[in-house]
């Protein structure tokens, strides 16, 4: 099962932290997976690109964390919104294929 942790601060989505496979295929063939991970980078992308902020990010096999570290009030905005519509793409996943993703919410991180 692959788990998406999002942190909140002061009501704004600020990043997120997806664990694990989903489990639904193998390697290769997983859609949920795939799903999951181009949304996720999608993300990312975006963050960076389009809302112009400042990213931490950690990666690795099966692990994705980051978070927006800009204090620019314009820019966590754009952020929120970006982060916001991911997490729609996500729990639309996640009722379709309940036990392969799950989100948790996790509030004031600074």
């Amino acid at each position: 099962m692959t788990k998406v942790k999002l942190f909140y601060s002061d009501g704004m989505l600020i990043g997120l932290e997806a664990r694990g496979h989903s489990g639904y295929a193998e390697a290769g063939k997983d859609i949920v997976c795939a799903a999951i991970s181009t949304l996720i980078q999608t993300g990312l992308l975006a963050l960076t690109e389009v809302a112009g902020a400042e990213v931490e990010k950690k990666e690795k096999d099966g692990y994705l964390y980051y978070k927006v570290i800009s204090n620019n009030a314009i820019t966590l905005e754009k952020s929120d919104i970006i982060l916001k519509s991911i997490v729609v793409g996500l729990a639309d996943i996640a009722k379709g294929y309940p036990s392969h993703i799950r989100l948790e919410e996790t509030k004031n991180v600074h």
